[in-house]
């Protein structure tokens, strides 16, 4: 169990950085904006990203996929692959924009309703080529194992989008949210490209349209279904802001929005390893059930014992949280941000299983997983609103999470018939009774049990992940775990 509890320390520690520069430009626009501003540059960041996603069509992911072999064979083994994701991604990326800016009032329209900010859409157009061209910027770092030059793009562009999206919106306020999400976008984009010049050499081989035309043809094979499924299951989460604008209005997307920053950021920490680390491995053993059987417990124990104590702390903290990284006007938020926590158990361990699915399972399944938890999602999510206000977005994700994770379950067993260990499955049963109690000991008893009750909760789930993570998996001392985080972000593989 060393290695995946390693990784998952290792590289959620390179995600510090620009977590610390999300939580910062999050209180700036918190404090200049309101609850109501801040809904509203919500709703432009889901906007850009959501047209990003299905515009970019999985060029990033599809190069890796198809290149990363070919790097070690040959110095110019990419350099088809480079210009097919170069000329896919201004070409999707310019249409995508054009679009954007000829139905300009249609779409703002449909996304931002009654806003006064709808005639810059074009702003939000470029935005999105440039989300889309740093997809392709960082596939090909990837594709040729240059880790280290991505989490230095992540750090500094997240520092420069912020500092950048602050300077603006102080200056302008409401006004100036089109030209901070662009700012983002760009900043991410301009760092991406100077990495990419100074860790890459251009593509020299000789110039052969066909090779390039049948790249792009493998990566439009590629790009369409993984974009369908993740259209399903990410864009069902970037389009929740706008069902909550629709149900409840602008002000509640803000209060959404920070709640779910919240809960998304946190858990970065020990979430990271899932993709650089444990779906490798997944894959390398791909064909043989039982060894796959191992390594999903495995990783389910790990994650399960890392992020339980940081759920129940975050439970802790939620309402000492809200006011202090956004402003005491956020406090409807909490009960959101509460029942989102609830959820992060199962949503961390379905993933454990959604991986392995995407590991070893047809597409088909993968996307039926994808759809499930997307339409889940949105749909209790809108009904939740419907009949209980905010707080019924907030219940929306347990109840999707508790869905996802039956149907991964079901899936998985059909392809490799996994049972848990008795270990793992104490584990999520305490867990889900641990949250639960902090969530609903209080309505019966009174509000002041629940800080305490979640403060004992969560030395003891400390005091449990203490005693069975392994002491050998990690350098000696707090100097040593600097030591490899620092030579981790700043020195590559």
């Amino acid at each position: 169990m060393r290695s995946p509890l390693r990784a998952s320390i290792l590289l959620g520690g390179g995600s510090a950085l620009s977590i610390l520069a999300a939580v910062v430009s999050a209180k700036a626009w918190a404090l200049i904006l309101g609850p109501g501003g801040y809904g509203q540059l919500a709703l432009w960041q889901a906007l850009v990203k959501l047209t990003g996603l299905i515009a970019g069509l999985g060029i990033g992911t599809g190069i890796v996929r198809f290149g990363s072999g070919l790097v070690n064979q040959r110095p110019d083994g990419l350099a088809h692959w480079r210009r097919a994701a170069w000329a896919l991604a201004f070409a999707l990326g310019g249409a995508a924009a054009a679009l954007m800016i000829v139905f300009r009032r249609p779409l703002a329209g449909a996304a931002l309703p009654g806003s006064p900010l709808a005639s810059a859409m074009p702003w939000a157009a470029v935005a999105t080529l440039a989300t889309v061209v740093y997809g392709a910027q960082t596939g090909i770092l990837n594709a040729y194992h240059h880790v280290g030059a991505l989490a230095k793009i992540t750090a500094l562009g997240s520092w420069a989008g912020a500092i950048t999206g602050i300077a603006i919106v102080a200056v302008w306020r409401e006004a100036g949210i089109p030209a901070a999400v662009l700012a983002g976008a760009g900043a991410y984009c301009l760092v991406a490209q100077l990495y990419l010049r100074r860790r890459l050499p251009a593509a020299r081989a000789e110039w052969s349209w066909q090779a390039t035309a049948a790249a792009m043809r493998s990566l439009l094979r590629f790009g369409l279904p993984y974009t369908l499924a993740m259209a399903a299951g990410t864009g069902a989460q970037l389009a929740m802001p706008f069902v909550v604008l629709w149900a409840l209005g602008t002000e509640s997307v803000g209060f959404y929005r920070a709640a779910s920053a919240i809960a998304v950021s946190y858990l970065t920490l020990v979430l990271t390893a899932l993709a650089q680390d444990y779906f490798p491995r997944l894959s390398a053993v791909r064909e043989d059930a039982s060894a796959l059987v191992a390594i999903i417990n495995e990783q389910n124990r790990v994650i399960l014992l890392l992020a339980l104590p940081l759920i129940l702390l975050m439970l802790a903290v939620a309402p000492l949280l809200m006011p202090l990284l956004y402003s005491g006007r956020f406090a409807p938020a909490i009960v959101v941000l509460e029942w989102q926590l609830a959820g992060d158990v199962l949503k961390v361990a379905s993933w454990i299983m959604s991986f392995a699915i995407l590991a070893r399972c047809k597409p088909s399944w993968f996307l039926l997983t994808e759809f499930v938890g997307g339409a889940g999602l949105l749909a209790s999510g809108w009904l939740g609103m419907r009949w209980l206000g905010l707080v019924g977005v907030g219940l929306a994700f347990p109840a999707t999470y508790a869905l996802y994770y039956m149907v991964c379950h079901l899936l998985i067993r059909r392809s490799v018939k996994l049972v848990w260990t008795p270990f793992n499955v104490r584990l999520l049963v305490l867990g889900l009774a641990a949250v639960l109690a902090v969530e609903l000991v209080p309505q019966v008893l009174g509000p002041a049990w629940r800080t305490p009750l979640a403060a004992c909760l969560t030395v003891a789930a400390f005091g449990v992940s203490l005693r069975f993570l392994p002491a050998g998996g990690a350098p000696a001392g707090w100097r040593g775990w600097a030591r490899t985080l620092a030579l981790r972000q700043f020195r590559g593989n």
